[in-house]
């Protein structure tokens, strides 16, 4: 009675072993996914970055177009006039 008792201990702890492995496992694999939701996040926000800068760009390109129209210069291309 002992011996079977102790079979039924030892199948459980083996079993609770394999467990426990497999929740390592999928700890690594979420350790792995949080970073890459933070690097996604990071990349957001870099974008939201990036399109202030464009707009800003757009209203500087508009407002030499518009400027250069209104004095009567001319110019076909207005934005290389911005590289300095």
């Amino acid at each position: 009675m002992l011996d079977r008792s102790t079979r039924a201990i030892e199948t459980k702890k083996q079993g609770l072993q394999a467990e426990e492995k497999k929740l390592i496992a999928e700890m690594a694999a979420v350790k792995v996914m949080a970073k890459d939701l933070i690097r996604t996040r990071y990349q957001i926000t870099k974008f939201y970055a990036l399109k202030s800068q464009l707009q800003g760009v757009s209203l500087k390109i508009q407002f030499i177009w518009d400027s250069f129209s209104k004095t009567g210069f001319g110019y076909k291309r207005p934005e290389l006039d911005m590289v300095d």
